[in-house]
């Protein structure tokens, strides 16, 4: 209980420092965590099956966006009317959206574990197919 002035500071001193050396370490764990660049760099396969996602997601969305527009252009046009009349337009049932509408409610159907299990099928064959090349 008698400790000297001297020695609380110098263990007032001592508990600082090994607290500025945990923030330090916490602040650089913080930052690895959060930067995209390190994440892909650990998770190579996963960081591609979610730009693959995403990129189908993007494609999904702004393919729509831009067969909508090509539409409502030719319909004000009256070029859709002509073209169903003439048969060189066909509206087809199921084309290819129906397809990727499939496969995404199958993989929602599928729920997140199942497809982390099919991509980890799948990722070593493409590891070795890209190993090939």
């Amino acid at each position: 209980m008698g400790q000297a002035p001297e020695d609380i500071e110098r263990h007032i001193g001592e508990t600082r420092a090994r607290l500025d050396r945990n923030v330090a370490e916490l602040r650089a764990r913080v930052r690895s965590r959060l930067d995209w660049r390190t994440q892909v760099q650990l998770h190579p396969y996963a960081a591609a099956a979610l730009a693959f996602g995403g990129g189908l997601v993007l494609s999904l969305t702004l393919g729509r966006a831009v067969h909508n527009a090509r539409l409502r252009r030719r319909a004000l046009s009256g070029g859709v009317v002509g073209e169903l009349a003439e048969g060189r337009l066909h509206l087809r049932a199921g084309g290819r959206r129906a397809s990727w509408d499939e496969v995404i409610n199958t993989f929602a159907a599928m729920g997140p574990d199942k497809v982390r299990g099919l991509f980890s099928e799948l990722l070593p064959s493409l590891r070795q197919y890209v190993a090939r090349r």
